[in-house]
């Protein structure tokens, strides 16, 4: 995706935290803001739906099906990506394998909302998750040197329980997600918020702060995270601004 033109990130009704409205609605709005493309990264599920807000594992095959008409329908129109956002856990390696080779998935995509300490055992069970983002770092490093994942969502949120201070350690560990990401071709995203009262962005957790300091060196970059058709619409009618 060389050219800017694109709508990236977007969630459907099936992750229980994102618009009600079908998945035609986005195409359609992102057709209206004249995108080459819109890419769908809904939050994958795991086999054994253990982890919330994501869509059910009977939903996968459903919501790849949804998305391949809508390429279809309107191919002469926008290209349409199929994509998946998903945490990388060691223990599940052989289902990433799997994703990876279903040949109607597009992009396969870190979102490291949490980590795996051992089988079974979650960083979201910590008491204290103020060191959380050493784990996270470590994560999304081990994901991207499998080489099964072509982005890494959000690589600043890992920072989100440290408030405005950037100290040496964060800079040392963004710098190695940075580095990996370009040594294996990997794109990092960065979020385009396009009006800072909308909270359902994702990435908007009042620290804009970090996620500048985190990108001041990174050269792979994908933009434009949208979840709602209605956010397209506003963007179009010139009620939002896209902040810089």
């Amino acid at each position: 995706m060389k050219d800017d033109n694109y709508i990236f990130h977007v969630h459907t009704y099936r992750c229980a935290h994102a618009s009600e409205d079908s998945d035609e609605a986005y195409v359609l709005a992102a057709i209206s803001l004249g995108a080459k493309s819109i890419v769908f990264t809904d939050h994958a599920p795991f086999p054994d739906d253990l982890f919330g807000n994501r869509m059910r594992f009977a939903q996968l095959q459903e919501y790849i099906s949804s998305l391949k008409s809508l390429k279809s329908r309107f191919k002469t129109s926008i290209d349409v990506r199929i994509g998946l956002e998903i945490e990388f856990l060691p223990s599940y390696l052989p289902y990433y394998f799997a994703l990876k080779d279903n040949a109607d998935i597009d992009i396969l995509m870190i979102g490291q909302h949490f980590f795996e300490l051992y089988k079974g055992y979650y960083s979201f069970n910590l008491s204290d998750r103020s060191k959380e983002y050493r784990g996270l770092s470590e994560a999304i490093c081990a994901g991207i040197e499998t080489g099964l994942f072509d982005a890494a969502a959000h690589p600043d949120r890992i920072f989100r329980h440290q408030g405005e201070k950037w100290t040496a350690e964060m800079s040392k560990l963004s710098g190695e997600i940075i580095g990996l990401a370009r040594e294996r071709n990997v794109l990092l995203e960065k979020i385009s918020v396009p009006c800072s009262s909308i909270h359902i962005i994702e990435l908007n957790f009042g620290k804009k702060f970090l996620m500048k300091k985190l990108y001041m060196v990174v050269t792979h970059i994908m933009s434009k995270s949208w979840r709602l058709p209605q956010q397209l619409k506003k963007q179009m009618e010139g009620k939002c601004e896209r902040s810089k």
